[in-house]
């Protein structure tokens, strides 16, 4: 399988040559099984130039025709790409100059030498993709992928496309390594501009993030700002099971194009193009409707959308909204309306601090705190749109596996601590969803905020102790957009683990053994400090433990046919895989209790009584995970905290973290064994412990000053 060019001139690409190993470099074979076998002699590799004559254009190749109707000539070839030819179609759609200035920006005119430049957003920078002109062909010398093609769709002499096509596959390995996929990651290769992504569910479009609903109006702002759409149906498991595979015309698991919204005083309609071009909706306004032989209404809807619905290229139809959310469930808005304003930022999730290995996870996790954060400055009810993204899979294994990842906008108050009660009720701008997919993206209106809170961004994996590398990028409409790393202002934090267990499951301040619980003593500096204290108890696995997403909700795959005709191509997350699911494993019920603690002063002096007087501060107890408490604590000074559960004689482990803005020494306060039982009568009741002056013992873990960034290792890009 070698080009045949007959000219010694052309630039031949030696690392994606023109042979069968670039048709499928990998075991992905069946994504050609309709089209060739390993024969090689079925593919011959043509240059446009070849083919034009072939075609009998009489005129030499042609990288761009004229813009207007550029989308209707977009065909889709043999391969099970139509997410990558739908974005296509989009994208042209709302703006027709998009790839001509960002795709091919480096192009110009056709290159006389076939050697060609394009540009695409890989693994969330530009890259400049270098290909020869070289395209696979049928025995007959015509293209077997996307090309352009006329109105009866014949192919063209445009080869903007096919090239295009060709340098998607490059960068992935192999045209193989195309077949099946996601709208919203073509969408984000060709624009690197934000992604939105909703589904429609019983005629009701509900958004994947707050604040915005993709209803009508959430469509027609798209198409008035120049936003791209693509839009899918995605079938059921029970329809998988069923062979669902049209409705009424409407392939299931295919990805389309919107390309036009219309609207009077009667009518709500919507033009869509299938780049298959082997099917189209049979409903009230399709091509073969009884409502464009009435004359009439053929004049009156004309009017509304321009042409006639019976005189459509090949590939394009027309339906009404009620039919429009009816017949499709999946909605993807690429945000070409904020290409200009934004900010980026990479990094790697995984532990920051010496000692503790467990790190980030989303909400429900205590670690989430430790994510890395960002700071969102914009006009008050601006557009802002976040996107995290991982490291792209595909043409690197077999299966795409992507780990589960999300975005938590919150308001808070930065002197106030970082709890993980922040992230739910009045402080929640906006949130995504956690799924296992390469990129991810949420959108919120800037929220008027007090003069003592900051809009904070946190990107995230679902489950905790999850290493993987990153890139988050901030877009606005916006010219005053400011993004900055958002880092705990605090001089040290400790670290301490420990456990109620024994004599020392103390218990709450009414019961006598309050005081056999474990304890630590903190000394103040020359400076009053502010103080945060986290604790938390260590929560074993109530039920068997599998790896979720959509925070608790498994994604399922609709199953796999082995014909190209049938392949689901709009995915939640994987192709040719089902998500990532951990391995069940049994573990002990462990239930939550109602935790809290103490801090004393005058400590040394407790005797008998211990009063109202001494208790400096303390929490409410509470059934939860993780508690927190915000203090101040005067100068040289010396205090008592004691960690405690509600109920005495609770086995259980406890970790606790301790952020201070001075200079604070912390050290395990140890009592001594000599001392008898005291009783004492209260104001909560009777009192039965040990009282001891206290004999510190050393030091836990030593004070640092500098402390490691949040979030760590990213740099701006």
């Amino acid at each position: 399988m070698a080009s045949q060019t007959g000219q010694s001139n052309l630039f031949e690409d030696t690392n994606f040559s023109p042979i069968l190993r670039s048709i499928y470099k990998t075991l992905n074979k069946e994504a050609f099984i309709d089209l060739f076998t390993d024969n090689s002699d079925e593919i011959i590799w043509r240059r446009p130039v070849q083919i034009s004559e072939n075609i009998q254009t009489g005129s030499p190749p042609i990288l761009f025709l004229e813009q207007e109707g550029m989308c209707h000539r977009i065909k889709q070839g043999g391969l099970a790409n139509c997410y990558l030819t739908a974005a296509i179609c989009a994208i042209v759609h709302a703006n027709p100059k998009w790839i001509y200035y960002n795709i091919f920006t480096k192009v110009g005119s056709y290159p006389q030498n076939g050697k060609l430049t394009v540009l695409l957003f890989h693994n969330s920078q530009w890259e400049g993709v270098e290909i020869d002109d070289n395209i696979p062909c049928d025995l007959h010398g015509y293209p077997i992928f996307a090309r352009c093609v006329d109105e009866a769709s014949r192919c063209q002499n445009e080869w903007w496309l096919s090239l295009l096509e060709k340098a998607y596959a490059k960068i992935y390995g192999s045209y193989a390594n195309l077949h099946g996929g996601n709208m919203s990651e073509a969408l984000y290769d060709l624009t690197g501009v934000p992604v939105l992504d909703y589904t429609i569910n019983g005629g009701k479009t509900v958004a994947k993030q707050p604040m915005q609903e993709c209803d009508w109006e959430c469509l027609w702002n798209a198409h008035l700002k120049g936003d791209a759409v693509c839009v899918g149906y995605c079938v059921s498991v029970a329809e998988v099971d069923l062979g669902v595979k049209y409705r009424s015309g409407i392939s299931t698991n295919h990805a389309y194009a919107l390309i036009g919204l219309f609207k009077n005083a009667e009518y709500k309609l919507v033009k869509i193009r299938n780049a298959r071009c082997d099917s189209e909706f049979s409903g009230l306004f399709s091509r073969d409707s009884e409502i464009w032989q009435n004359g009439t209404k053929k004049l009156e809807l004309t009017k509304v959308v321009g042409v006639p619905g019976d005189e459509l290229p090949a590939g394009d139809f027309l339906m009404s909204y009620d039919e429009f959310i009816t017949f499709f469930n999946r909605v993807y808005i690429s945000r070409l309306s904020m290409e200009n304003q934004f900010k980026s930022f990479s990094g790697t999730f995984h532990s920051i601090f010496p000692g503790n290995k467990e790190f980030g996870g989303c909400s429900n996790y205590w670690s989430w705190r430790f994510n890395p954060k960002f700071h969102i400055v914009a006009p008050f009810g601006g557009i802002v749109s976040v996107t995290l993204t991982q490291q792209d899979q595909r043409g690197t294994r077999p299966q795409l596996n992507y780990d589960q990842i999300g975005i938590t906008v919150i308001r808070i108050d930065p002197f106030s601590g970082f709890a993980l009660g922040q992230a739910v009720g009045d402080n929640l701008v906006a949130k995504t969803t956690f799924v296992n997919r390469r990129n991810v993206s949420v959108e919120f209106k800037m929220p008027q905020l007090s003069a003592n809170e900051i809009c904070v961004a946190i990107p995230s994996t679902y489950f905790p102790n999850v290493t993987l590398k990153w890139v988050l990028s901030v877009h606005s409409n916006s010219q005053n957009l400011q993004v900055e790393e958002y880092q705990f202002e605090f001089h040290s934090r400790r670290f301490f683990s420990g456990k109620w267990s024994g004599n020392s499951a103390g218990g709450g301040p009414k019961h006598p053994s309050f005081l056999k619980n474990p304890s630590y003593q903190l000394q103040i500096g020359e400076e009053a400090t502010k103080v945060d204290i986290y604790m938390r108890q260590k929560i074993l696995a109530t039920q068997s433990h599998t790896k979720v997403g959509n925070h608790g909700k498994s994604e399922k795959m609709p199953k796999m046919s082995t014909k190209t005709s049938t392949k689901p191509l709009i995915q939640k997350a994987t192709t040719n895989s089902k998500p990532k699911v951990a391995p069940k494993v049994a573990q002990p019920v462990d239930q939550i209790v109602g935790i809290g603690f103490y801090i004393l002063k005058d400590f040394q002096h407790i005797s008998s009584e211990l009063s109202n007087e001494l208790v400096y501060d303390n929490t409410v107890f509470t059934n939860r995970e993780e508690i927190h408490k915000q203090t101040k604590l005067g100068s040289k000074q010396k205090y008592l905290l004691i960690p405690c559960t509600f109920q005495p004689k609770i086995e259980r482990e406890f970790f606790l973290e301790i952020f201070s803005d001075k200079e604070i020494r912390v050290e395990k306060y140890l009592k001594s064994q000599e001392t008898e039982p005291i009783e004492t009568e209260t104001k909560t009741g009777t009192m039965k412990g040990k009282v001891s002056s206290g004999v510190p013992q050393g030091m836990f873990e030593k004070s640092h000053k500098t402390v490691l960034s949040l979030g760590v290792d990213y740099n701006n890009i």
